[in-house]
C-alpha cells in the first residue's frame, strides 16, 4: 500500500455485515448529517453570492436622493438604479447541478444536500483512538483499510449517477474563510473542530437533477456496488474493546468471505514488563 493514500472506515457490526453480505457501500444523502455547517456557505461567500448586499447597496446609493439634485440628474440616477437592479436579479451561481439564480440561494443550497450522496473515510496509515470512539459504535466494531486507488477502481457506478469521485476535506473557520469557485467547494469543507477526522469523502450524484423541481429526496441514500471486497479490503482491524466472542466471529466471517488479514487493534498492545513480553512483541512485528 502507498502509505500516503491509505483510507480507513470505522463501522459497527451491522454496517460491516451490510458491506459483506451485499457487497455495496451505502452512501447516505448529505442532508442526514448532524453537522449544521455541512454544505453551507461561509459569511464572506454568502455576502458575495447572494443578492442581499448588492440590492442593499443599490437601494442606498442608487435610489436615495442626494442634496441639490436636478430633475435631469434624478431621472438619470433612477434609470441607472433600475438597470442595476435588473442586472442583480439576473445574477447566477454554480452548483453541482447547474447554475441557479443568486436570489434563490437560500433554497437551492439545502436542496443540493438532498441530492449529494457521501461516504466518509479517514485518511491515515495509523488507527485513530477518537475515530474508534465516535464512529465505531459500541465496543464490538471494526475498521477496514484500503487505498484511494483501490476504492476508485473497484466501485461500480449505478445508472442513476453520473458523477462520483474522492475528495479530501478542508477544515476552515466559517467566520473567516472564503471558498474557491469550484461548484463542490461548499460540500468539501468542515469546521476546524473536526480536523482530527482527516476525512476523504466519496461523493456521488446525478448532475442532471433540477433543483427547481426536485425539492425533497425521498430516499436516504444509494448503494454503490463493489467489484471485489477481497481486493478492496487490505485488512480488517478489530476494535480494541471488542469482546472475545466478537473477535472470533469476525475472523470466521472474514475467512468465509475471502478476507485474509484480520488483526487486533494496535491499541491493545500491552506494556512491556518482561524479557519474554518484549520478544513476543518483536516476533509479532516481524510477521
Amino acid at each position: 500500500m502507498e502509505t500516503k493514500n491509505i483510507l480507513q472506515r470505522y463501522m459497527d457490526l451491522p454496517k460491516f455485515m451490510y458491506l459483506l453480505q451485499r457487497k455495496v457501500l451505502f452512501l447516505p444523502k448529505m442532508s442526514v448529517f448532524d453537522d449544521q455547517l455541512e454544505g453551507g456557505l461561509t459569511a464572506k461567500d454568502y455576502l458575495s453570492t447572494s443578492n442581499d448586499a448588492a440590492i442593499f447597496d443599490n437601494a442606498i446609493n442608487g435610489f436615495w436622493s442626494p442634496a441639490s439634485e436636478t430633475v435631469d440628474e434624478r431621472l438619470i440616477r433612477l434609470e441607472k438604479a433600475k438597470s442595476t437592479h435588473i442586472e442583480i436579479r439576473q445574477r447566477e451561481f454554480k452548483t453541482p447541478f447547474g447554475t441557479y439564480k443568486c436570489e434563490d440561494i437560500d433554497k437551492v443550497f439545502p436542496r443540493c444536500r438532498e441530492w449529494l450522496y457521501v461516504s466518509c473515510w479517514h485518511k491515515s496509515m495509523y488507527e485513530c483512538s477518537a475515530m474508534w470512539s465516535l464512529y465505531g459504535g459500541d465496543n464490538n466494531s471494526v475498521c477496514i483499510f484500503t487505498t484511494e486507488e483501490k476504492l476508485k477502481s473497484l466501485i461500480q457506478i449505478p445508472e442513476n449517477i453520473d458523477r462520483i469521485n474522492l475528495y479530501d476535506i478542508k477544515y476552515i473557520d466559517h467566520k473567516k474563510a472564503s471558498l474557491s469557485d469550484e461548484c463542490l467547494a461548499p460540500f468539501l469543507v468542515k469546521s476546524l473542530p473536526f480536523s482530527f477526522e482527516k476525512e476523504t469523502r466519496l461523493i456521488a450524484y446525478d448532475s442532471k437533477v433540477n433543483l427547481n423541481s426536485a425539492v425533497k429526496n425521498n430516499i436516504n441514500g444509494i448503494e454503490i456496488p463493489i467489484g471485489s471486497l477481497a481486493q478492496l479490503i487490505d485488512k480488517v482491524v478489530i476494535s480494541p474493546n471488542a469482546d472475545a466472542w466478537f473477535t472470533g466471529s469476525v475472523k470466521q466471517l472474514c475467512k468465509e468471505k475471502g478476507l485474509k488479514t484480520i488483526v487486533d487493534s494496535t491499541l491493545r498492545t500491552e506494556r512491556i514488563n518482561s524479557f519474554y513480553g518484549a520478544l513476543q512483541q518483536l516476533q509479532e512485528n516481524s510477521l
